[in-house]
This record gives structure tokens, sequence and C-alpha cells, in this order.
């Protein structure tokens, strides 16, 4: 019978620790299959713990004068076409039993539930940020970042070729004087499997930045110069915006950690001058999922905040 279904992703939803407690990731995609346009009213977000009793509930509904609902923009879930929202209760007390979480939206006559169990991630590789001195985190990928808030329905992302969100949990890192050509080392040790180096840095001037000439590869136009690492056991570094020329390395290569591998540069999807980093699952960035990570020797790395790096 037609009607809606919703579907939490990533299949694999993991929690992430940090100074606001535990954060949960995920997004909500709502598909209907009948012939009229489909209005969410509501969002429902409950915890059980592992005996299965709710220990915490977040709605967001029409009540209110300016009613919370309205945190989600788009709430139409079109006739047989899907709507992606963005979990609006991604943060969890730490203290809290987060043994099973389940999402319930309800949509004026319908209401439709979906369930996960949240893992933490074991990080199999030793990472370090791949900069020096006094860095600076210009990006995280918290609740409103363009990292978390990335739509594989949007026809934008359809035409890339998008799939998976594998900037889920990526930051933008860049430093607060010549942070143009600074040096960017290798996070881990691995194999360079993708390395790019040929794509113009953007220009800055008086009325703001001038973008090149986007290169016909979609990894090419979104991160620019960039080079792609894998680690072993299913995890992949990418690092992007990268200096036009500045590569050191070549796809087969084997690199340590913390070698030399390019300068920052102003190549890509880029307004300012930083790195994009990310840590994902596979060495396709389109299909790939994000993981979370972090870096050897630092604490979670909040957005606006900056560390000293030796």
């Amino acid at each position: 019978m037609p009607g809606v279904s919703l579907e939490l992703l990533p299949a694999r939803v993991y929690v992430e620790r940090a100074a606001a407690g535990r954060l949960l990731n995920f997004d909500l995609r709502l598909t209907n299959t009948g012939l009229e346009d489909r209005r969410l009213t509501a969002v429902e977000v409950e915890v059980l713990d592992r005996a299965g009793t709710r220990v915490l509930k977040r709605v967001a509904d029409e009540h209110g004068l300016r009613p919370a609902i309205e945190t989600i923009p788009d709430r139409v879930v079109p006739a047989d076409g899907s709507l992606l929202v963005f979990n609006p209760f991604h943060t969890v007390p730490a203290a809290v039993d987060l043994h099973t979480v389940r999402c319930t939206c309800t949509l004026e006559d319908e209401t439709v539930r979906g369930e996960t169990s949240p893992v933490e991630y074991e990080q199999r590789t030793e990472l370090h940020l791949p900069l020096s001195g006094r860095v600076f985190v210009a990006a995280g990928h918290d609740f409103l970042s363009p990292h978390r808030r990335i739509d594989p329905d949007h026809p934008f992302a359809a035409q890339l070729g998008v799939r998976t969100n594998s900037g889920r949990y990526a930051d933008d890192y860049t430093q607060e004087v010549d942070a143009f050509g600074a040096p960017v080392r290798a996070p881990g040790a691995g194999t360079v499997v993708a390395a790019l180096a040929d794509v113009p840095d953007n220009t800055l001037g008086p009325g703001g930045v001038e973008f090149a000439e986007p290169p016909p590869d979609p990894a090419a136009a979104i991160f620019g110069n960039h080079i792609v690492i894998d680690h072993g056991r299913g995890e992949f570094s990418l690092i992007g915006h990268l200096q036009h020329g500045s590569l050191e390395v070549e796809p087969g290569e084997a690199v340590e950690a913390r070698q030399a591998l390019a300068r920052m540069g102003l190549s890509g999807n880029t307004d300012y001058v930083h790195i994009h980093y990310q840590l994902q699952d596979g060495p396709d960035a389109r299909t790939a999922e994000g993981l979370p990570f972090r870096f050897a020797g630092l604490g979670p790395l909040e957005p606006g905040t900056s560390v000293e790096v030796a």
C-alpha cells in the first residue's frame, strides 16, 4: 500500500564524544510512494537504555506561536519522492545510557518509525593533525556546519555523483598567519591512492574570492588539489584545497605519518585559505561514508578553537 517510509542514514550510526556530551550525526530520509505530497508535522527522538526503558525524549512539532518544527525548513515529502531531514536532536547528555535511538515522524494522519543502535567507532589508525604550529579549527561538523548538511538527494549532489556524506565528520584547519603555502603533512602512514595537483588556486581580490575555472572532475571541483591516503583496514584520509603544483607524492607511493605531502592552498570550492580533512571508509568521497576521528595527543577539536601542534 502506498505511503511514507522512514530510513535512518547512514546504516551504521556512530557515537562521537564531545565536550557537550555525545553526538549522533545521522539523517532521516522520508520516502513517499503515494500520489500526493505529504507534510511532516512532528519529529520525535527517544533514547532507550539496555533494559528497554525510555530515558530521554525530545520532540519538535507544531505547538507554540513559533513552532519548533519550523527549525526544519523543508517539510513536504513530495509524491513519488523523498525528503532528507537532518536530525534536530543530535546531542545526548554523557550520563544517558545510549543503547537504542527511536525516531518517530508524524505526517498529518500517518506515523512512521525507525530505530538504530549507535556504537562508538574504534579508530584503527594513529592520526596526527596535518598541520603544525598554531592551528585554528575554522569549521567543524557541528549541526549548522556545511560539512554536516550534505543532502545526497539534492539535484546538484546527484549531478556530481554524490551518494553519501563522506564529510559527515570533516573539519577545516588553517593558521592565523602565513597560511597560504604552509606545509601539509601526512596524517598517518599508508599508501597514496589519489593525488591531484593541477587545479588552479582561486584568487582573493577586493570584491572577495574569484573562483578559477572549475575542472570537469567532480572531486577536483569540490576539493581542488587533494590527496587520498589508504591507511588500511577500511580507513582513508582525504586532504583538500591544496596549493596548485605543490604535491610531493603521487598515487601508489607509500608515506609515513607526518611526512611532507603538499602545501596549503585555495583550490576547489573554497573562499579562504585552509585544508579540508576527513576520514572515510572508502577511496571515493562520493560513495564513501564519513568516519569519526581523533588526532593523537588532542581531545575533541571544537569549531572556533585553536591548538598548538608540534
